[in-house]
């Protein structure tokens, strides 16, 4: 057998051994509040955000329109 189908045969054996793609990924966090007025305390002006929580605590505020969840909650006002 010439080296290149040698070569090719291997590559694709590790093709077939590879993770399938269309695997469900599971949820980033558990809940994320969507659209939320974020008020820190700290005498700065509220800004609107997304806030991420994971177990009992808060993980993340910011733009979280990427991450997946569990629940999603949208906070906008009505």
């Amino acid at each position: 057998m010439k080296l290149s189908a040698l070569l090719l045969l291997t590559i694709m054996n590790s093709m077939m051994t590879l993770p399938s793609t269309n695997t469900t990924l599971p949820p980033d966090y558990d809940i994320i509040i969507r659209n939320g007025r974020i008020v820190d305390g700290s005498g700065s002006a509220g800004y609107n955000a997304d806030v991420a929580v994971k177990g009992d605590r808060i993980v993340r505020i910011g733009n979280l329109s990427q991450a997946t969840a569990k629940r999603i909650i949208d906070a906008r006002a009505r």
